[in-house]
């Protein structure tokens, strides 16, 4: 990324896991890269300033998930990539051992990709099961 122009913005709600994520970052001598605390319903940056934005984890726990969406949506530009990660169990697993065994383990694993809540703003992503099964991978392109 050095010299590049480009840069990698980070955040947690938590001021533990930004502060450990900076330790890291640092360690691992990375250039162009900025941590800070947040809040997805505010995200502190400019509309459509990200070409492409990850998010990690949480959104099952999200009270308001529609409007983190929207912040996902407003910074990123139009026909900019999104893709969303978390945990879910693929429906096809959901009746086994393995799919009793992770949502026994923790009940957000029986959670479902936000599917619904993405049609209603006209996006129809990709979907992909990752990590035997456990996680979800939704990926779109931001409409323009």
């Amino acid at each position: 990324m050095s010299g590049s122009g480009r840069w990698v913005a980070a955040f947690d709600l938590s001021s533990y896991s930004s502060a450990h994520t900076l330790r890291l970052v640092n360690h691992a001598g990375w250039q162009n890269v900025r941590l800070q605390q947040a809040n997805a319903y505010r995200l502190p940056y400019l509309s459509g300033t990200f070409d492409a934005v990850i998010h990690f984890g949480a959104s099952s726990q999200l009270a308001f998930p529609e409007r983190a969406l929207e912040e996902i949506l407003r910074v990123t530009r139009p026909g900019g990539w999104v893709v969303l990660l978390d945990e879910g169990v693929e429906p096809s697993l959901r009746g086994t051992l393995w799919g009793w065994l992770l949502q026994r383990a923790n009940p957000l694993f029986g959670f479902n990709p936000p599917i619904a809540l993405l049609q209603r703003y006209g996006i129809e992503p990709e979907v992909r099961w990752v990590l035997e099964g456990g996680f979800y991978e939704v990926r779109f392109r931001v409409p323009g």
